[in-house]
């Protein structure tokens, strides 16, 4: 008689625990629907489009590869505009998404907001962000510059940076180093001190990442890239082709990542999308591969990308506001949520 009630009892609970959990396909790939993202991954790029990825498609040694941006689960795209401007610069729209507020001013007052890395810390998540390619205006070092609300902003977070130090005795880092990381700390790549990064983001983030996560169950790791945006705006299309490749071999590393137990959530957001037009074909686009010169758009466009990969990676399907990645991480079932806030 126990060992019946016992058997109930089990499957009772089971039924609960897969009750929430619903097993299908999303994009053709088996996917896990209402998981709890445990290990959250973010790459956001400024200028990205979709159809630059065209850039790598037509570089493969056959037509029937695809780059790894194609196995994402979910395209979605949004809307990149704040409450006093449409077309914001990439600080503001990276900003957005991450404090999801549409009330960012690019002053002291957007570090009044809690950034999702505080939400997520209140839920037993460890953050560290990369940042690539940013100067004094463009990083969220600048938070230390606004006070107190500026310190809180960035407490618990560990900052990495691909850039030049803007001061002396700064925290440093070097991918051949065995090396700790503490909270709310600053670090600067010791190969990014010259004029150029002597070292690649692929190699970086492999490196930064496994010595982050050896200890965390979860964790929320962020890069930010700017430098893609940096090389459309001088018109580089080669300079900018490095650095997609770059890209896509941290995405590639990163989807590795993820499986069907729907731990893993893998995001890849845009930001100030920047336009070109690509040649027709034939001779044009060969020597269009020589120069490098397309026809840039004079604004950048009105809707930036998504991609996501893994738990929860449904919700990011469809149109929407850019603030609103936000809340789309967080939120998933009613049975399956964080806590409150």
């Amino acid at each position: 008689m126990n060992k019946i009630i016992t058997l109930i009892f089990t499957i009772l609970i089971l039924t609960n625990i897969f009750s929430c959990m619903r097993f299908g396909t999303l994009n053709l790939r088996e996917h896990n629907y209402g998981a709890l993202p445990t290990e959250i991954i973010w790459i956001q790029v400024a200028g990205l489009q979709e159809e630059h990825l065209a850039m790598l498609r037509f570089y493969m040694p056959t037509v029937f590869e695809k780059t790894s941006f194609e196995s994402a689960q979910c395209l979605g795209k949004t809307w990149t505009y704040t409450l006093y401007e449409i077309r914001p610069n990439a600080f503001i729209s990276q900003t957005m998404e991450l404090i999801g507020k549409k009330n960012i001013k690019d002053n002291c007052s957007d570090f009044n907001y809690s950034p999702i890395w505080k939400y997520l810390t209140d839920n037993g998540y460890e953050t560290a962000m990369l940042e690539v390619g940013v100067n004094e205006n463009d990083s969220f070092e600048k938070a230390l510059k606004c006070g107190e609300k500026g310190k809180d902003f960035l407490q618990d977070l560990i900052l990495w940076k691909m850039a030049k130090a803007e001061r002396k005795g700064m925290e440093s880092f070097h991918l051949q180093e065995e090396k700790s990381f503490s909270k709310s700390k600053i670090y600067y790549d010791k190969a990014c001190q010259q004029n150029e990064c002597y070292s690649g983001l692929s190699r970086n983030v492999e490196y930064l990442f496994e010595n982050f996560i050896k200890n965390n169950n979860r964790y929320f790791f962020l890069v930010r890239d700017v430098s893609y945006l940096k090389a459309l705006e001088k018109k580089n299309l080669e300079g900018a082709r490095e650095v997609l490749l770059e890209i896509e071999k941290t995405y590639k590393y990163f989807l590795n990542k993820t499986d069907l137990k729907g731990k893993v959530l893998l995001l890849l957001s845009s930001s100030s999308p920047w336009s070109f037009e690509f040649p027709d074909g034939g001779k044009d686009w060969i020597q269009f591969e020589k120069t490098g010169q397309p026809n840039f758009y004079h604004k950048s466009s009105l809707m930036g990308l998504v991609l996501a990969t893994g738990a929860r990676a449904e919700n990011f399907c469809g149109i929407y506001d850019e603030a609103e990645i936000f809340r789309r991480i967080i939120e998933g079932p009613k049975k399956i949520k964080f806590k409150s806030w």
